[in-house]
């Protein structure tokens, strides 16, 4: 084997690994949001998060994950007393 072949070798692991830990899957999506994967396609359909679909199989960005949680973000104040609420 010669060198160039290692050094490529290599380089793909080290892009197999990036996309790994840029994409997940929907069961990987589905448990960290402690959701059901029929919400999770609700999602999915709904346009509220995007998705890649390759060979049939769902995948979704983790930064898009971490965006819906964002977008969906609420803090809650008392009317009465303009405190945040429990």
């Amino acid at each position: 084997m010669s060198k160039h072949c290692r050094i490529k070798s290599t380089e793909t692991l080290v892009n197999v690994t990036n996309i790994r830990t840029e994409w997940m899957n929907g069961l990987e999506v589905s448990h960290a949001l402690g959701m059901s994967y029929k919400t999770l396609l609700r999602l999915r359909k709904s346009g509220a998060l995007p998705y890649s679909k390759v060979n049939g199989k769902i995948y979704f960005k983790r930064e898009d994950v971490d965006q819906l949680l964002v977008n969906n973000y609420r803090q809650f104040y008392c009317t009465c007393c303009n405190r945040k609420s429990a």
